[in-house]
C-alpha cells in the first residue's frame, strides 16, 4: 500500500473512531471524565516525581485524599443536608409558617385573576371552562402518564449508568495517571517528522491555554463557592454549605451556571422568608458582589489572559457540547472551543488566505486618457 493510501486509510479510521465515540458517548463518557481529571492532576504528580516521590506513591496519596473527601461527604455532608431538609420541610408545612402565608397570598392573587371570591368558586369556574373538553383532558392525562412511565424507565437505566459511571472513573483514572506521560511520548513520536514541529507547537498552545483555564477556573469556582457558603450563613439562608458547593460546580459553566445557582439560592431564600424580604435582596447583593469580584480581581489575577472567544462563540459551544455530552459537555465546551480556535488560526486560516490570494481578482489597468 502506497503512502497516500495509508494516509487516506488512517484519516478514514480517525473519522470512523470519532463517529463511534459520538454514538457510544454514554460508554466513553466515564473515560473522558477520567481523562479530564488526569489532565488536571498530572502536573501535580509530575512536580512530586521531580522531587523524587515515586509516581505510584503519589497516586496512592491522591486516592487517599479523594477517599477522605468522599467519606466526609457520605458520613457527614449527606446526613447533615438530609436533616436540614427535613427540618426545613417541617417548617414549611407548619400552619403558621411564612411559606404558608406566601402560598395564601399567591392563591389570593390567583383568585383575583380568575374573578372569584373563594377557592370553591375558582373550582367552579375551572369546571365550567373545561366542560366539553373531556376527551382532550383524558388524552393529556394519558400523555402525562406515558411521560412519567418513560421517565421512570430512563431513571432506572440511568441508575445503573450512574453506578457504572462512578465505578469506572477511578479505574480509568489510575491507569491514565500512571501511563499518561509515556503514552504522550508515543503520540509525539507517531507524528510524521515533516509536521512534528508545527503540530507540537499547536498542541503546546492548546495545552497552555486549556491547562491554565481548567486550573484557574477550579480555583475561581472554589473561592466563589466558599464566598457563597459563608455569605449565606451570615445572611441566615438555609442550606448555605450545600448551595455553596452547588455554586462551585455550576460556576464552571460560563453564563448559565452562575444564573442557575442564583435562581436556586433565591428560591430557597424566598421560601424560607415567606416572600421577597430582606434576605432576598441580600442574596442578590451577594451574587452581584461575587460577579464584580470575579471580573475585577479573580479572573485577571488567576485566569490571566482570556480564551479570546467571542461571547456568541462561547454560547454556541455550550449549546453544542451540552447537547452531545450533557453537563460534562458544558464543562469542556470552552476549552474545546479554544482548541478549535487555535487549530483554525494555525491551519485553516492560512489555507484560506492562500486560496484567497490565488483566486483574488486583479483589476485591469484603466485605459490611458486621450
Amino acid at each position: 500500500m502506497s503512502k497516500p493510501w495509508k494516509i487516506a486509510f488512517l484519516s478514514l479510521l480517525a473519522v470512523l473512531l470519532l463517529v463511534a465515540v459520538y454514538f457510544l458517548r454514554a460508554v466513553f463518557l466515564p473515560f473522558l471524565v477520567a481523562l479530564l481529571i488526569a489532565y488536571i492532576l498530572n502536573p501535580v504528580l509530575n512536580a512530586l516525581e521531580a522531587r523524587k516521590v515515586p509516581r505510584l506513591a503519589s497516586i496512592a496519596g491522591l486516592y487517599a485524599v479523594l477517599a477522605g473527601i468522599l467519606a466526609l461527604v457520605v458520613f457527614w455532608g449527606i446526613p447533615a443536608t438530609v436533616d436540614e431538609a427535613a427540618a426545613f420541610g417541617k417548617e414549611l408545612a407548619a400552619p403558621d409558617s411564612k411559606a404558608r402565608r406566601l402560598a395564601d397570598r399567591a392563591l389570593s392573587k390567583f383568585q383575583g385573576w380568575m374573578g372569584a371570591d373563594s377557592p370553591e368558586q375558582v373550582l367552579q369556574i375551572l369546571k365550567s371552562r373545561l366542560a366539553g373538553q373531556e376527551k382532550e383532558i383524558f388524552k393529556g392525562a394519558a400523555d402525562v402518564l406515558f411521560g412519567v412511565l418513560s421517565f421512570a424507565d430512563r431513571a432506572l437505566g440511568g441508575l445503573f449508568g450512574i453506578v457504572s459511571f462512578v465505578a469506572l472513573i477511578p479505574v480509568y483514572l489510575f491507569f491514565l495517571l500512571k501511563n499518561l506521560n509515556p503514552w504522550w511520548e508515543q503520540v509525539k513520536h507517531a507524528v510524521p517528522r515533516a509536521y512534528r514541529t508545527a503540530l507540537l507547537g499547536t498542541l503546546d498552545r492548546v495545552h497552555a491555554a486549556n491547562a491554565a483555564f481548567f486550573r484557574g477556573q477550579l480555583t475561581v469556582s472554589a473561592i466563589e463557592g466558599a464566598i457563597v457558603a459563608v455569605g449565606l450563613l451570615l445572611i441566615g439562608v438555609k442550606f448555605a454549605v450545600p448551595l455553596g458547593i452547588l455554586y462551585f460546580f455550576l460556576s464552571m459553566i460560563p453564563f448559565v451556571g452562575p444564573l442557575l445557582g442564583f435562581v436556586a439560592t433565591e428560591l430557597v431564600a424566598v421560601l424560607g422568608a415567606g416572600g421577597f424580604e430582606t434576605s432576598f435582596w441580600l442574596v442578590a447583593g451577594l451574587f452581584l458582589l461575587i460577579q464584580a469580584l470575579e471580573g475585577v480581581a479573580l479572573q485577571p489575577l488567576i485566569l490571566g489572559k482570556e480564551t479570546g472567544l467571542h461571547p456568541v462563540a462561547i454560547i454556541l459551544s455550550l449549546l453544542v457540547c451540552g447537547n452531545v455530552f450533557g453537563f460534562f459537555g458544558m464543562l469542556i465546551a470552552v476549552p474545546l472551543a479554544s482548541a478549535a480556535k487555535i487549530v483554525f488560526e494555525d491551519y485553516v486560516w492560512p489555507m484560506f488566505r492562500e486560496v484567497a490570494d490565488l483566486t483574488r481578482v486583479i483589476p485591469k489597468p484603466s485605459a490611458p486618457e486621450t
